[in-house]
């Protein structure tokens, strides 16, 4: 089983993790071996069992590659021996007391379906300290500790970049200590949100055959962030976050406690479509979103391809689809 020690987070710096993996899929050695996790859904948004290596195509930047290594991973299944899930669970502590029960609420629903083959992890927007572990009643007493911090968003257009600002004293019986705003998140909360996505995505990159998921709990809108000057058309982070995101081949799911806000979340949509994930917006059916990404996390096709005679050029557009009427391919669109 996998199993990692996660140093502390002061919002966005950089991690140690050390993961390793007992028991992985196999797969035959191949220069520049390029991994890609793909979950199949049919119309009603179920993972699709029992294809094969013939089924799947994949294109880089418009070419098509011969598809050379494939795993089908079924985190359920009876076998003996057989991995579970890898998730990371993201959850949002910035926000007010009301939204962190119910970010708890639906966070426990993930450890209630936790079995002895899945490895989670609890991670805070704002800074934590957690380990992977495949145990279920240690994943609950994570949750249980979750504390809101309500960082105040307005204040970080006025926090100079080596300034440290702290909230009010709070007296709220979900509240934790006063939060620090680090020099990171400065800029605005969205910045911060896709930095420590960014963060968490690169400790995990040295995890080979392995499909990765965060899943963020928390307000969608921290993911709808201002265009860069500097790069028209992308936001501030985003960038970064796709291809950190990318390169580990993690999924990023987000869910929105909110419920029923009738947003528009462009930027949650963008980011978990690019790296073959999902966003849950604008929804009070959490349950089922908490269904659907338990699936998705734990039933999955991994696909490899040789990328060695490509032309350089990053970032590369990967495009994987099944051969197969009715089926949906979700899995990242970029590599680095």
């Amino acid at each position: 089983m996998l199993r990692a020690a996660i140093a502390t987070l002061l919002v966005v710096p950089a991690l140690s993790l050390g993961l390793t993996a007992q028991n992985p899929p196999t797969f035959q050695t191949a220069t520049e071996l390029v991994e890609v996790g793909a979950v199949v859904v049919d119309g009603r948004g179920q993972p699709v069992a029992g294809l094969t290596k013939a089924d799947f195509a994949i294109e880089e930047d418009g070419r098509r590659v011969a598809v050379s290594t494939f795993a089908a991973v079924d985190a359920d299944a009876p076998e003996e021996g057989s991995e579970g899930r890898f998730v990371i669970l993201l959850l949002d502590d910035s926000d007010a007391p009301i939204l962190t029960t119910r970010i708890k609420a639906i966070a426990r629903q993930f450890a209630d379906r936790m079995t002895a083959r899945d490895t989670l992890a609890v991670m805070t927007l704002n800074g934590s300290k957690r380990q992977t572990t495949n145990e279920v009643e240690a994943i609950r007493a994570q949750i249980d500790h979750f504390r809101p911090r309500m960082l105040a968003l307005p204040s970080f257009a006025r926090v100079n970049k080596n300034d440290i600002a702290f909230t009010p004293d709070l007296t709220c019986s979900e509240c934790g200590p006063p939060a620090r705003i680090p020099p990171s998140a400065s800029v605005n909360m969205p910045r911060h949100a896709l930095d420590t996505i960014s963060s968490l995505a690169r400790q995990v990159s040295h995890v080979q055959h392995w499909r990765k998921s965060i899943v963020c709990i928390g307000r969608a809108g921290l993911f709808d962030v201002h265009v860069s000057p500097a790069r028209p058309g992308f936001p501030y982070g985003w960038l970064d976050a796709v291809h950190d995101a990318a390169t580990a081949d993690v999924s990023v799911y987000v869910l929105d406690p909110a419920g029923l806000s009738f947003g528009s979340y462009d930027g949650a949509l963008g980011l978990a479509g690019e790296t073959g994930g999902r966003a849950f917006v604008n929804t009070n059916m959490f349950g089922s979103a908490v269904d659907q990404i338990w699936q998705e996390t734990g039933h999955y096709y991994l696909l490899g391809y040789d990328a060695g005679k490509l032309r350089k050029r990053t970032p590369h557009s990967i495009k994987v689809t099944v051969d197969k009427p009715g089926l949906e391919v979700r899995a990242r669109r970029t590599r680095a």
